[in-house]
């Protein structure tokens, strides 16, 4: 079984797909970035996904890009007063497009 934390980030993942994504492959068609979306649109039944290709790089370049994409995920911060401005709107509408259960906390 998937942790919680895991099956949260795969919901909003896969909700937010829908505002588009890209799937970064090599040209043997091996991923170096979009893991998660593509789980993520598989889990959508999507027939197709975008993807782009790395045409050029050598195997350090896909492998530094890797590490750079994944980091970045790791470096985001919140500004705390927009985000709280942000939920406290789609409290309003319908929290669900987000991915995230209803009992988030804020």
């Amino acid at each position: 079984m998937m942790p919680n934390s895991a099956r949260s980030a795969r919901r909003a993942l896969t909700a937010s797909t829908r505002f588009g994504f890209t799937i970064l492959v090599d040209e043997a068609s091996l991923i170096i970035a979009g893991h998660g979306s593509l789980l993520a649109a598989e889990t959508l039944n999507l027939p197709t996904v975008p993807v782009m290709v790395t045409a050029g790089w050598a195997e350090a370049e896909k492998r530094a890009y890797l590490i750079a994409d994944n980091q970045l995920a790791l470096d985001a911060g919140w500004d705390a007063d927009l985000l709280r401005e942000e939920l406290d709107y789609l409290q309003t509408t319908d929290l669900d497009v987000l991915g995230f259960p209803e009992t988030t906390s804020r």
